[in-house]
């Protein structure tokens, strides 16, 4: 079963993977989402992976992650993960923290896994004055570990 297009707007998330990130740290992110669109049979959410220079990830696993391109500064959606994992130092430079701090306010939710990044250079996500939106105060959102889901109806077990 696919999703079909939801009559509602997906949530756009742009998830940022970074070298030596654990395989882990990304399917944790990635299977909730596809999972929700599956169940729900609409495309709930949407996402991108980018990389800070475009280029395949190669994670500590050893697997090699084809991302859909480069994260720059113009970069636009509703989330903005980002994905870290082992010598932080190493692959997040200053082109890539200025194009993080640059993109951060065309975003409403920022978030890092495994990443003290975030921390130490605050980024601000956009301020939002619609109470309506994929992000929005909404009824039916809800914000959890992972990024945010959509709480769409009790499951029945």
């Amino acid at each position: 079963m696919f999703p079909k297009q939801s009559s509602r707007q997906a949530a756009d998330i742009v998830l940022v993977v970074l070298p030596e990130s654990s395989i882990m740290s990304l399917a944790s992110v990635l299977d909730p989402m596809r999972a929700a669109n599956r169940v729900s049979g609409e495309v709930l959410f949407r996402w991108r992976l980018l990389s800070p220079d475009g280029g395949p990830v190669l994670l500590t696993c050893g697997v090699s992650i084809a991302v859909d391109g480069q994260f720059t500064a113009a970069e636009q959606g509703d989330v903005l993960l980002v994905i870290g994992g082992f010598n932080l130092e190493r692959h997040a430079g200053r082109r890539f923290i200025a194009s993080l701090q640059a993109a951060a306010g065309h975003f409403a939710v920022i978030a890092g896994i495994e990443i003290g990044l975030l921390a130490a250079r605050p980024l601000r996500p956009r301020q939002r004055t619609r109470r309506h939106g994929p992000l929005g105060r909404a009824r039916g959102f809800c914000a959890n570990l992972s990024g945010y889901c959509r709480a769409r109806r009790p499951v029945r077990h």
